[in-house]
């Protein structure tokens, strides 16, 4: 029905969805919107940028849940088992920094026990899940420090960044001898291994601008 809207009407509609705040209405709208001669086509940048948004706030309570299931892992007896413990942590403070809640990302971090390296990994999504948690780090220090910037605090970040870029591929590797034992086909190997690659390029393109940013801004402090 939405497809067949178009002029006033499309218009109408997309107006009573956001003074409804129903946005997953307005998602239902988009491809109306950006289709030729709606007569909203240059509106679709906006109204999808405000439906991704508001739709995220929408699920905060899933988020609220989300925290509170991690809690009540925490709390149980099967958190004793190591690597549930350290999974927990981690995912909880990827929650934490998608609220912004920097402090209390780096606390969950810190209390998975992550860099006491005493915890083996199960499996290959454990070794994402903490070369995940040190970028989270990283960039969790630099949210901390957007009002108080420290040197100490940059530096930690960048620290966590290489070992995150460190991890990253190291996942790479196991990934690519995980696919080779199984005697997979190279082309199945590309959509696992691309995505590694561009996240190693990343906090390596990221480490060396932020590691010449922190040397310029010393040698300010210098002089």
């Amino acid at each position: 029905m939405s497809s067949k809207l178009k002029g006033s009407r499309l218009e109408a509609e997309v107006d009573k969805c956001r003074s409804e705040c129903n946005w997953k209405r307005l998602g239902d709208l988009l491809l109306s919107i950006r289709s030729k001669n709606s007569g909203m086509e240059h509106y679709g940048d906006l109204l999808q940028a405000e439906y991704i948004i508001e739709s995220f706030v929408d699920r905060s309570m899933e988020l609220e849940k989300a925290a509170k299931l991690l809690s009540t892992t925490l709390e149980s007896s099967i958190s004793e088992k190591t690597t549930v413990h350290l999974e927990a942590n981690l995912l909880l403070a990827k929650l934490h920094y998608y609220c912004a809640e920097f402090e209390q990302a780096v606390q969950c971090i810190e209390k998975s026990r992550l860099e006491y390296g005493d915890t083996p990994f199960e499996s290959l999504r454990d070794l994402r899940l903490v070369a995940e948690a040190y970028a989270i780090k990283g960039l969790a220090f630099l949210g901390k420090t957007f009002v108080q910037s420290t040197v100490k605090s940059r530096m930690r970040a960048l620290f966590c960044f290489e070992k995150s870029a460190e991890l990253a591929i190291s996942y790479v590797q196991e990934l690519e001898k995980s696919i080779n034992s199984q005697t997979r086909v190279f082309m199945d190997f590309l959509p696992h291994f691309f995505p590694g690659i561009i996240v190693i390029g990343f906090w390596y393109f990221f480490s060396l601008n932020f590691l010449g940013l922190f040397c310029s801004t010393t040698s300010k402090f210098a002089a």
